[in-house]
């Protein structure tokens, strides 16, 4: 940390390491730039918790446990400690010790991009798929295969009919233009990726795990509206309510939707 007619430069390691690693919040980050703004060449400030409150536009109790944290942390350190009228010394710690730093989460744009690369064949998986075709096979009605229903019985087929689709679609206020053919590659709303978790507690199939709730968010808003039709379907094929009842440790995991349903002892389609 640097001082130079009147400015305070604060390190590049306090914001791109430090800040991510320590979970830094923009509170200790204005007592950091305030510490830094009132030191000395040695690195020595003395700013008072009533001072660090004025400067950083905070409350003094705030500015004591911002401080206390950045003690803590490890990027500043008491050398002496305060008494009446007289504020304690701190030093600034020339990098200290710190955590790695996280992987930075991916934005809405970056995963929309990353879904549109994962759902578009490479050319040669594109000849492959056509060379493969009979030239004289009759054509088939648009259909969608999704892949994530689990396993429930024996020979399970995941072909879905667009009619059940258009039915998720209105059950989840989709758009129509949103079928499974349109080359719709938006990511699933949470309601959607909700519904798939209620539908496949209520399935008796028990909560699901979260690699499995992570890959339904990753998939496209078409492929999450036909995977809900694939559970409902699948729960009319079962003859009877399999889900958790009220008191059950799968029951408190269910939304208050879900939970409706449940007591209902119905599934979705049925109260739509």
């Amino acid at each position: 940390m640097s001082r130079a007619d009147g400015f305070a430069r604060i390190p590049d390691w306090v914001t791109r390491h430090a800040r991510p690693a320590l979970g830094m919040s923009p509170a200790d980050l204005a007592a950091y730039v305030v510490l830094v703004s009132r030191s000395n060449a040695q690195g020595l400030t003395r700013p008072s918790y009533p001072l660090i409150a004025w400067e950083a536009g905070m409350s003094e109790t705030t500015a004591a446990a911002t401080v206390k944290r950045l003690v803590g942390w490890g990027l500043v350190e008491v050398v002496e400690p305060g008494r009446q009228n007289h504020a304690t010394v701190y030093r600034l710690v020339d990098r200290p010790d710190l955590p790695p730093v996280p992987e930075r989460p991916l934005s809405k744009s970056e995963r929309r991009a990353r879904t549109r690369r994962s759902q578009t064949p490479a050319s040669w998986e594109s000849d492959d798929a056509a060379s493969a075709q009979a030239p004289n096979s009759r054509a088939q009605a648009p259909s969608t295969r999704v892949s994530g229903l689990p396993e429930s019985g024996s020979e399970v087929d995941t072909e879905v009919d667009t009619t059940q689709v258009a039915v998720a679609q209105r059950a989840l206020g989709v758009r129509a233009d949103r079928t499974p053919d349109s080359g719709y590659l938006d990511a699933p709303t949470p309601a959607q990726v909700m519904l798939l978790q209620d539908l496949h507690i209520l399935s008796g199939l028990g909560i699901p795990e979260p690699d499995r709730v992570d890959d339904w968010a990753h998939l496209t808003s078409r492929d999450a509206t036909a995977l809900v039709a694939l559970y409902q379907r699948d729960m009319d094929r079962g003859g009877g309510y399999a889900g958790p009842w009220a008191g059950d440790d799968d029951y408190d995991a269910l939304s208050a939707e879900g939970q409706r349903w449940a007591d209902a002892a119905m599934a979705p389609q049925d109260l739509i």
